[in-house]
């Protein structure tokens, strides 16, 4: 059976599940996530937190995606290796979706953000919060990431949607708010994807 790039990446991935599970320092990690992401993307690590975290960033300059693992420089007990490759391969794909989106877009302005409305005031971080995720890019890409977590977690059911992460997340964010285009266009941007995969 062939496979296409990110089911080869998945693969690659699980093929360093042992080091991953044997790695006791945030750069045996790295080195096992480069070992498997060869020129997919870069990894960055920030010895700076008590959890190892995962996150992905798509820089348009250099046309990368780049992985950031923040924790703790060395850690006693055994990662969840499982659950570390599916964040990375999660975080590669969503970054991968914003290289896409950029490369096909003919000029470097960036596109609209969706509304909302509320009648309670909001602070700082939360309207900063509903910017972030209520932005074209952000939506299709956590779109897809509804989807692969539907794939990954719910046995296919699309009509489980709104048990994934991504989809809590959203929800939690703009509790309160009039989000429906927003809503619509997330759940769109998944049902594109789910029948992509």
């Amino acid at each position: 059976m062939k496979m296409n790039p990110s089911q080869r990446l998945r693969h690659r991935l699980n093929q360093q599940q042992s080091q991953l599970t044997q790695a006791r320092s945030l750069d045996q990690v790295a080195a096992a996530l480069k070992a498997a992401l060869g020129r997919v993307a870069r990894v960055m690590i920030q010895p700076d937190t008590e959890v190892v975290i995962v996150h992905g960033e798509f820089d348009p300059e250099t046309n990368r995606v780049c992985i950031i693992l923040q924790g703790p420089a060395e850690f006693d007990a055994a990662l969840n290796a499982r659950q570390l490759i599916w964040q990375v391969w999660q975080a590669v794909q969503h970054e991968q979706q914003h290289q896409v989106q950029y490369m096909q877009r003919p000029d470097a302005h960036r596109p609209r953000q969706l509304s909302w409305s509320t009648d309670h005031i909001e602070g700082a971080a939360q309207r900063q919060q509903r910017s972030y995720l209520s932005d074209l890019d952000e939506v299709d890409a956590f779109g897809q990431d509804i989807a692969l977590e539907v794939t990954e977690f719910l046995q296919g059911d699309v009509r489980r949607f709104s048990e994934t992460d991504t989809w809590i997340r959203y929800a939690h964010a703009f509790a309160g708010t009039q989000w429906t285009r927003i809503r619509q266009r997330l759940l769109r941007r998944a049902w594109h994807h789910f029948q992509q995969q």
